[in-house]
């Protein structure tokens, strides 16, 4: 499976995780995935973070936090989460955004990249 194919698993994993009011630890998120280390994911959700930004919809990868209920540094880096972002994430229909194809998530890496 090609990184941008798990980045397509993730984000149906996380707009079902929104519209539930939920956030997925990221050693949680590996285990669902089968992913061993931490940067191989890291990579998948780079995707979807460009692709939110490209698209200006909120930005879903805040909803995944380490144990310690903080956010993995590969996101924290990148993202200023408030309580009103978490909120957006939630609050945002996210089954009316129709679901970014492989392609989609590596034109939106490729721009940042």
């Amino acid at each position: 499976m090609t990184r941008y194919q798990k980045s397509s698993l993730l984000w149906a994993l996380l707009i079902c995780a929104a519209r539930e009011h939920k956030r997925y630890a990221f050693e949680e998120l590996k285990d669902i995935l089968g992913i061993s280390s931490s940067g191989a994911l890291a990579s998948c959700l780079n995707p979807i973070l460009f692709y939110c930004e490209e698209e200006s919809l909120p930005p879903l990868v805040a909803l995944i936090k380490d144990e310690a209920q903080h956010l993995p540094p590969v996101v924290e880096d990148k993202l200023d989460v408030t309580t009103e972002v978490i909120k957006s994430i939630f609050d945002f229909d996210w089954f009316s955004v129709e679901p970014p194809q492989n392609v989609s998530f590596n034109r939106a890496d490729r721009l940042v990249v």
